[in-house]
């Protein structure tokens, strides 16, 4: 069970989605904040992405819940095994949505957060606040990847530096 929290243009539902494994609910809520034009774009290009991802077969197994989140919350009963925070840029917006959420998280699951390099004393603050094993890719504008199985950021941290450290040598 996978939840992409804030969606935008679909991008990263699909990339959940794309092995067809279990259930991945893009929720967002396009009504909050920023301008009327650019809600409607972001909105207008997540279904025409994820439209053509269905059409493609890339993705067969994503849920789009459009709405306020706190309405949302009322009506979901099923724990999550990946929560993707990538909704508003600020420390209590996204504390606000992991407060909301963690009671659906168990254990096992991963919590990435998403610009965590790029708003450091918003984003990036909360994520190092957690208290939880951690580990930051930093390129970009960073994900933060958060778990309470200490074995499983470590299997993380491993398989990402050898990744890292093949593509290096590979660059020459």
């Amino acid at each position: 069970m996978i939840v992409d929290l804030g969606f935008d243009r679909g991008l990263s539902t699909i990339a959940f989605a794309y092995q067809n494994r279990g259930h991945v609910f893009g929720i967002d809520w396009f009504f909050e904040e920023g301008s009327y034009a650019e809600k409607s774009y972001a909105l207008d290009s997540a279904f025409r992405n994820i439209t053509e991802a269905i059409e493609r077969n890339y993705v067969k197994n994503i849920h789009l819940i459009i709405g306020p989140y706190r309405d949302v919350l009322k009506n979901w009963h099923r724990p999550i095994d990946i929560f993707h925070i990538d909704w508003a840029h600020t420390y209590r917006a996204v504390k606000f949505q992991y407060d909301s959420w963690r009671c659906y998280l168990t254990n096992s699951s991963v919590i990435l957060i998403h610009d965590v390099v790029a708003y450091p004393d918003e984003v990036g603050k909360f994520f190092e606040e957690l208290p939880f094993p951690k580990y930051l890719f930093s390129k970009g504008k960073g994900l933060g990847v958060v778990s309470a199985n200490a074995d499983l950021i470590e299997e993380i941290r491993k398989t990402w530096e050898c990744v890292e450290e093949r593509s290096f040598r590979g660059a020459y």
